[in-house]
């Protein structure tokens, strides 16, 4: 027996290179992947599905799968297949789902799907095959297609039932220049379209108005688009179900930053979009009143890598909704040899109008840092990631507005000094400030954390100052602590009353630092599970030490100690 993908398999019967699986005592699903397969085996009658991805079959015996009734799925993706018709699928009478991604398929005959009376999804993308021809009424039952599409040399067959299309460009090849009112005519009741990296340059209004049902839109990496473009996009969403909006690097990487407007966001005021991702689109400034055009609805936020200035939406923003959001990798590095796609429109900075002077990353970031004492958070938030910034300041005190947050990561910035303290998060429960290069922690940093069960500050410099916290007032705001990592800190050692508040402490990381001793008090910690003092210094374990191990030992035994890495005696 072999363990794979968390799954216990056997060695299949008919085939010593497969891998079987059994489920509901009767059924059979059959990984065949990766094996150097030229050819599709002859199946069992009850395998339920079959995996024959990367290898290097190059056709589908007529009437293989005659007596497969109770096959569900195939995976055929990553092969070498290269041509397609009907009695190929003959006898699958129970096919859900087949993958045929990445072939070299190139012919297929009109009612090559004549047979597949239940399928309900089908990937054929990487292939060359033309839908222009392909008559697909018999598949009545199909909610979900993954193919690729050049609108300028085909049209989409009609699909009335189909309620996925996926066409991008990032998963196969798609070309669609310009967006047209019966582009997607074909697909009305479609409840999720992809059409990102499509080389989508312009979008007519009426585009989209007709699909009443639809609910996630991802017009993503159409860098030709820009904020213009999404205007006319969402002029077409109040009509829709639209839930999830998607409209990451819709502006080229090497453009001026840009500029949201209030008219950008305008017609998103009159639909119930709950999810907006808005990723690497070089956002620097945001007009008064834009952020105020997002609907009651909105619950998650997406706008990372961007390069936000601070400045009056911040205040806006505490009448948001939002109960996650991710602005993470502010200020990112571009790739030089990034290939940018050539725009066959005019190619205008900052959405078509005339460009103000932007103001310098860290020059703002000095701003808000000395002029913000008070910060706005939305009412509802819950989740704010704010990570790899690399912002180098030091946190002094805010006092921020009323909330209800309990996650927040801060990591892979450099704020190196954590003077607080930041009043008030009491429902706080998990923090991160790990790989901030932070020397100094002040002893009230921490003083509005008290339900905090989660501190991450690993890969920091704060060994220059917590062994001279000898009466444990850094860690005394935060008695319902289960979760510490100190590692990689330069800590040569902590006081014995650095823990003296955390009695609940379940895991303590304090490995690659430069400890000899465990000279912190852990006999008071009735729930420590694990403690990890791994690439230390020490040599052997004093008395005390062992004392404390043992008292803990004794009320809960199934500690472990990672003590790998030093130098024992």
């Amino acid at each position: 027996m072999m363990e794979i993908s968390g799954q216990l398999k056997t060695t299949c019967f008919f085939n010593q290179r497969c891998r079987c699986k059994t489920s509901n005592k009767t059924y059979v699903e059959v990984d065949c992947s990766q094996v150097k397969l030229r050819d599709i085996l002859y199946l069992p009658r009850n395998v339920s599905s079959v995996d024959l991805s990367n290898n290097y079959i190059h056709k589908i015996p007529e009437h293989n799968f005659n007596d497969n009734d109770i096959l569900t799925e195939i995976n055929l993706s990553l092969n070498r297949i290269h041509s397609l018709n009907k009695e190929m699928f003959y006898g699958m009478k129970s096919v859900l789902k087949i993958k045929m991604n990445n072939n070299i398929i190139s012919k297929t005959t009109k009612d090559v799907f004549l047979y597949l009376q239940t399928l309900s999804y089908l990937d054929v993308k990487r292939n060359n095959i033309s839908w222009s021809n392909h008559n697909v009424t018999f598949l009545q039952s199909l909610l979900t297609l993954k193919i690729d599409f050049n609108a300028f040399h085909e049209n989409l067959p009609e699909m009335p039932h189909l309620e996925t299309l996926d066409v991008s460009g990032s998963s196969g090849q798609c070309y669609i220049h310009t967006v047209k009112p019966d582009t997607f005519r074909s697909v009305p009741k479609i409840h999720e379209l992809d059409i990102s990296a499509c080389k989508v340059n312009y979008v007519y209004n009426g585009s989209f108005s007709f699909m009443r049902n639809l609910s996630m839109l991802d017009i993503s990496l159409n860098t030709c688009l820009r904020f213009d473009g999404l205007e006319r996009v969402t002029i077409d969403l109040p009509f829709t179900s639209i839930k999830i909006l998607k409209f990451n690097k819709i502006h080229k990487t090497f453009q001026i930053n840009t500029k949201t407007l209030r008219q950008h966001l305008s017609h998103l005021r009159s639909t119930k979009v709950e999810e907006i991702h808005g990723d690497s689109n070089r956002i620097q400034l945001i007009e008064s009143g834009a952020v105020q055009q997002f609907p009651p609805s909105i619950r998650r936020l997406f706008v990372s890598d961007n390069e936000f200035s601070y400045g009056q939406y911040i205040s806006e923003c505490i009448f948001m909704r939002i109960e996650f959001i991710n602005m993470s990798f502010l200020f990112s590095s571009r790739s030089n040899n990034e290939q940018e796609e050539k725009c066959k429109r005019t190619d205008k900075s900052c959405c078509n109008r005339v460009c103000e002077q932007f103001q310098a990353p860290d020059e703002t970031i000095s701003r808000f840092n000395t002029k913000w004492k008070f910060f706005p958070i939305p009412r509802n938030l819950k989740t704010a990631l704010y990570k790899n910034c690399f912002l180098p300041y030091e946190i002094p005190q805010y006092t921020v507005s009323e909330n209800i947050v309990k996650y927040i990561d801060l990591s892979h910035n450099i704020f190196y000094s954590w003077i607080g303290p930041l009043l008030t998060f009491n429902l706080l429960h998990f923090l991160d400030l790990s790989n901030n290069i932070c020397s100094n922690v002040s002893k009230v940093f921490f003083k509005s954390f008290s339900n905090l069960t989660t501190l991450l500050i690993q890969n920091n410099l704060v060994g220059f100052v917590l062994p001279d916290d000898t009466e444990g007032e850094i860690m005394q705001h935060m008695p319902a602590l289960q979760i510490i990592n100190l590692a990689e800190n330069r800590i040569p050692s902590l006081p014995y009353t650095f823990f003296k508040s955390q009695v609940n402490l379940v895991d303590i990381k304090l490995g690659i630092n430069m400890m000899d001793d465990i000279t912190f008090q852990i006999n008071h910690m009735k729930q420590l599970s694990n403690l990890h003092i791994s690439n230390n210094r020490i040599s052997s374990l004093g008395a005390n030490a062992r004392s404390h191990l043992e008292k803990v030992y004794k009320v809960k035994n199934n500690v472990f100690i990672d003590i790998s890495g030093n130098p024992l005696k």
